[in-house]
């Protein structure tokens, strides 16, 4: 282990975030942090705020909130008013030498507020590009430009910013950030957790399904997923007689309104899954589709490649960038509804296409991919 780790593994870290319960690529991430705590890797604590009573388990320090505020476009997703005095105290009580944000809402600026205050070194992870969602989420120019003011503001208080995609890393540096704090952060997947040896086609007899080309989606259930572009796709083959069938897996508020749209045609839903149902789920299917144009990154591509399937994204945002276009599936045009209907018909109609890029995607898993414990360094180096 080199100098610089093993100096920034000393420190006790504190991590914020304005989410920790939902089910989202940033809670994924903390709760990988988490079992690289426990491991003995790093010294971190996380802070969060909701309505749940002040409490501290698994590392997970919530604190009762004193307010909310529901976003009216997007009303199951809330900020919590953290209790700021009591916040303060804890962090001057256990004694943190580096603060992490991991969201940008109200318990990141309390974070950065905390920072200055106290004269601790603060850093931020870039997880989610909250302008582009904006946009998608009301349609209007003027509010994605306020967040866009507030983003580049917000960022550039910080002494690092961690990106997880070359993308997303230009597109900052491009609207305002400071390109000397923004770093790269590497991105792993347990290949060994998901890998095609999970395959097991009796899971589809539980769901009454038979042996056409699976499509899957793996994610929140929400309109900024592009699922709506998705559907119309799926229900544009479906009419023209090819056999198919498409399975979301994950929850959000979308997805009242996404079953209704696909009722009747051959879709499942199997909600928020995890462990082995989850890790078959993947294997078992035979090509895994995530049409979004807002992702910063995308932990589901890398699992879906190590689990032996090809993988159709879009052309924009940074999931493009953890796979390798007409060798471990497609980048298509995003937002562009008869591209990716062309290329779900292209492989419905050659199984042995699928089969060949879903091999390639397991192997270009395997020889890019990077250990737990070799990630565990990284979030060292960069005090998460």
């Amino acid at each position: 282990m080199s100098r610089e780790i093993e100096d920034v593994t000393g420190d006790k870290i504190v991590l914020f975030t304005d989410t920790i319960n939902e089910i989202n690529g940033v809670v994924t991430t903390i709760k990988r942090l988490i079992e690289t705590a426990n491991a003995g890797e790093i010294d971190l604590t996380v802070i969060t705020c909701s309505s749940d009573e002040t409490s501290f388990k698994n590392r997970i320090k919530n604190f009762k909130s004193v307010g909310d505020f529901a976003l009216p476009e997007y009303p199951e997703l809330k900020l919590y008013f953290p209790p700021i005095l009591d916040v303060i105290d804890y962090i001057e009580r256990e004694g943190f030498t580096r603060i992490h944000v991991s969201t940008p809402g109200t318990l990141g600026l309390l974070a950065l507020f905390i920072a200055k205050l106290m004269d601790i070194p603060v850093s931020a992870t870039y997880h989610t590009d909250i302008p582009q969602y904006v946009m998608s989420l009301t349609n209007d120019e003027f509010l994605e430009s306020m967040s866009w003011k507030y983003v580049i503001w917000f960022f550039n208080q910080m002494e690092e910013v961690l990106v997880p995609s070359k993308s997303t890393q230009d597109q900052i540096i491009e609207k305002g950030i400071s390109p000397e704090k923004v770093k790269s952060l590497w991105t792993w997947v347990d290949t060994k957790i998901f890998s095609p040896i999970k395959r097991d086609f009796r899971i589809w007899e539980k769901y009454k399904m038979d042996g056409e080309v699976k499509f899957l989606y793996v994610g929140r259930v929400s309109k900024e997923k592009n699922l709506e572009l998705l559907a119309d796709a799926f229900i544009n083959i479906i009419k023209t007689g090819l056999r198919c069938s498409l399975i979301i897996t994950g929850d959000g508020p979308y997805r009242c309104e996404l079953e209704r749209k696909l009722e009747g045609y051959p879709a499942l839903f199997t909600g928020f899954l995890t462990g082995e149902e989850l890790t078959t789920l993947y294997a078992s299917s035979d090509v895994f589709v995530f049409p979004s144009a807002t992702d910063t990154f995308g932990i589901v591509i890398l699992e879906a490649q190590a689990s032996g399937l090809p993988v159709i994204v879009s052309d924009e945002g940074g999931p493009k960038e953890l796979m390798i276009h007409n060798e471990t599936g497609y980048v298509v045009k995003a937002n562009d509804r008869s591209a990716l209907v062309n290329t779900l018909i292209l492989l419905i109609k050659d199984r042995e296409k699928i089969k060949v890029m879903g091999e390639r995607a397991r192997k270009f898993i395997e020889t890019r991919g990077r250990s737990p414990e070799d990630m565990s360094s990284r979030y060292a180096v960069h005090g998460l």
